[in-house]
């Protein structure tokens, strides 16, 4: 339980930054 509550946690954090780099790309994108 503890084990798969610290896999969950990195994924979500993975998947934010993830996002959040997708967000940084569309914008460069955009800007050009």
């Amino acid at each position: 339980s503890m084990y798969r509550r610290h896999w969950l946690s990195l994924f979500r954090c993975v998947s934010e930054s993830g996002a959040n780099a997708f967000g940084l790309t569309a914008d460069a994108v955009l800007a050009e």
